[in-house]
Formats: structure tokens, sequence, C-alpha cells
């Protein structure tokens, strides 16, 4: 699969005496799409809500290339370019689409109150930023509501306006969680193309999916999980077939 862009040492993480994510060790490099995928519980959210800063871990590493990065808060995880998605479509819904998908982009020099007054330039660096996400709204299909409130949006255009802002934010590493939920088919393959487009640009992608349709069209290794621990990881195929896999899911 290449070097190593995150690595993942021994992650645990424990609420109330249940031990969600138990030991838990995760390579992923650049260029690639891994799904994480296991039954209801096993503790998936909760590894990606520690790899995006939302969850300090009790145990384990977290590294980014060469520096870790584990306990870092959320807002320094994103600038150091891990951004995350959530399960339900995390946007301000009273901002218009257009507003909600400018927040993706790193700060500007007009978002203070003393710059917007004294800074000059921020007027034409705002104007760039719009120039950027009025194509994004194109390419998402979201162009037609760009001053129309993110409250007005379906659930599917909501999924991807929310993941549309993760992109701009030029992510090294993207977390995806469920994105394909409740989305509509023709969106779902929207959905889809950002990935693979995001994925030729060298970024690293981490699904968590419960459709393995998705999962077999996106991903390039697959990770299983059950009970808070990894208890395979190779290719859809490979896993599939395995017995671990086949108990974790259908008792079998």
């Amino acid at each position: 699969m290449g070097p190593v862009l995150l690595r993942v040492e021994g992650l645990t993480k424990t609420f109330g005496g249940v031990r969600a994510v138990d030991g838990v060790d995760l390579e992923v490099s650049p260029a690639t799409v891994t799904g994480l995928i296991g039954p209801n519980g096993a503790g998936k959210s909760t590894v990606l809500g520690m790899l995006a800063g939302a969850i300090r871990p009790d145990a384990g590493r977290i590294r980014l290339g060469e520096r870790t990065v584990s306990g870092q808060p959320p807002h320094r995880m994103a600038q150091m370019g891990i951004i995350r998605t959530f399960q339900t479509a995390s946007l301000f819904p009273q901002l218009t689409v257009l507003e909600n998908l400018l927040l993706g982009f790193k700060p500007w020099r007009g978002e203070r109150p003393r710059a917007a007054l004294f800074a000059r330039g921020w007027k034409r660096q705002e104007a760039a930023q719009v120039g950027r996400a009025r194509p994004m709204l194109a390419q998402l299909g979201l162009n037609r509501h760009e001053n129309t409130p993110a409250a007005s949006l379906s659930g599917g255009e909501r999924r991807l306006l929310e993941i549309g802002r993760a992109l701009l934010a030029e992510p090294t590493v993207l977390l995806l969680d469920e994105p394909m939920a409740g989305v509509a088919p023709h969106l779902g393959e929207l959905v889809a193309g950002l990935v693979d487009g995001l994925v030729t640009t060298g970024t690293a992608v981490v699904l968590v999916e419960h459709e393995m349709r998705v999962i077999e069209r996106l991903c390039h290794s697959v990770v299983v999980m059950a009970d808070g621990k990894v208890i395979v990881r190779g290719t859809l195929d490979e896993v599939r077939t395995n017995q671990q896999v086949r108990m974790a899911y259908l008792g079998q």
C-alpha cells in the first residue's frame, strides 16, 4: 500500500467501565480508501472521534507522518489536515448553502473584527474563496441553492454539502462516518465520485460504512472491528470469507 501516512498504535477508550475501543492498530497510506466496518457497537465511530480529536484516548498513539498528534483538540487536528464528517450532517442551518461551504476554507484575514477593520486585502481574499467555492457548488449539484438556507436542503443534499465543505479544507486525511446513510442512489454516486477524485490528489480516506456495495466500490483495504478490537484486515474478498468476520456479523 506504499508509505504510511496515518499510524494508530494501541488506541484505547473506556466509557463508564465499558471498553469501547481496545488496543486498535491501524495504518493508512496516501491516495487510498480504508474501509472500517463491523457490527453496531464495534467502536468504529469512537475510533474516528479519537482520530479527529473530539474524543481523547485513554491510551495509545496517533501519528500523522512523523508527528505524534494523540490528544490534540479537533481544531488542531483540522489544522494539521485531519478532517471529519459525521453520521448526521453537521451544518449551520440558518446560513446559506454558500456560506456553509465557505466555512471549509482555512481562516481568512478578515474573519477577526480587528483584521476586518484594519487589515488590507481581505476582501480580495474573500472574493477568491467565493470563486473557488462556486465550482464546488456546481460539482455538488447545489448551485441553484447558493443563497438559500442550508435548512431547506434534503438529507442527501446536506450530506453532499458537508463533504464539499470538508474537501475545500484540503484534507490530508478525510474521515467519513457513514457518508451514504439516507442518501438517494443518484446522490450517492456523486459522493463516490468526490471520494474518487480526492484520492487522485494523494489524500487518504478512512470510511465507516455499513453498505458493502459502497465498501466494494471505494475501498482499497478493509479493517473489521468487533467488540472494540480489530479482528481482521485485508481486501474485501479476504475478509468476506474470514470465519471471525462471519461470527461477528452473523453469529455463526
